[in-house]
């Protein structure tokens, strides 16, 4: 709010209200894949059905959502090719510490 010559808070406004990032928020996380799988190992194709009926995600979206929590080294295949979590579990992505950014 504008009062002739400075600007005057407005104790309505609140910070919730404000406009979010573009996009919608994503509804599966690679922690799913692992959650679904807990001490099994099954088939990419048998994993991926899993995903779809116990969560509700398309093909396309449990496919890519595999693929993640490979290449996040969550889930790892043996030599038969089915896969299984990783030692390392990862429970909540955004306490991951990526390090310093280069300044």
């Amino acid at each position: 709010m504008w009062e002739y010559p400075v600007f005057v808070r407005d104790r309505t406004l609140s910070p919730e209200h404000l406009k979010k990032p573009p996009g919608q928020a994503k509804l599966y996380r690679p922690d799913m894949v692992t959650a679904i799988l807990k001490d099994q190992t099954l088939p990419k194709a048998k994993l991926a059905k899993l995903l779809q009926t116990e969560k509700g995600m398309s093909k396309s979206t449990s496919y890519k959502l595999l693929d993640e929590a490979e290449r996040l080294g969550m889930i790892k295949n043996d030599a038969q090719g089915r896969w299984k979590a990783s030692a390392v579990r990862i429970t909540n992505l955004a306490e991951l510490d990526f390090g310093k950014p280069d300044a």
